[in-house]
């Protein structure tokens, strides 16, 4: 429903009647969305990002948290069986 919607089509048989998006439709929407863009600019590479960046200056704070949460996390600097 909330895809037919959005693409402007039409249920045949029941307009009218349940043609409507709700607002919990439309939060599940933009929630998928946001995953799925957060996703695809993950999977670019740190140059392809850049050059994305250079293009939408915007998505510079975007890109680098996805940088900062992709990073390897440091666990420890020492271990107990350094002498």
């Amino acid at each position: 429903m909330a895809r037919r919607a959005r693409l402007g089509q039409k249920m045949k048989g029941i307009a009218r009647i349940y043609d409507h998006v709700t607002p919990a439709m439309l939060s599940q929407i933009i929630q998928a969305l946001e995953v799925r863009w957060l996703a695809s600019l993950a999977a670019l590479s740190v140059d392809e990002q850049a050059q994305l960046v250079s293009w939408f200056p915007h998505l510079r704070a975007t890109c680098d948290q996805l940088r900062v949460q992709q990073a390897p996390k440091l666990i420890a600097i020492s271990s107990p069986f350094d002498h």
